[in-house]
């Protein structure tokens, strides 16, 4: 699942349903900004590893 190509509903779903969990769209999510940040500069703090590692996700 691409996160980019489905409405927020179908993710909403898919999480409820298990076929993906919160905690991996996060992950992918800050991929998403570290990869296209630096042409985008759109974000200018990013603190969600550090949440990440909280949760027990890393």
């Amino acid at each position: 699942m691409r996160l980019g190509d489905v409405s927020i509903q179908t993710l909403q779903r898919a999480i409820q349903q298990g076929e993906i969990s919160a905690l991996e769209v996060a992950k992918r999510t800050l991929q998403a900004v570290e990869q296209h940040n630096p042409a985008l500069n759109a974000w200018t703090e990013v603190t969600g590893p550090a949440h990440v590692k909280r949760s027990g996700g890393c």
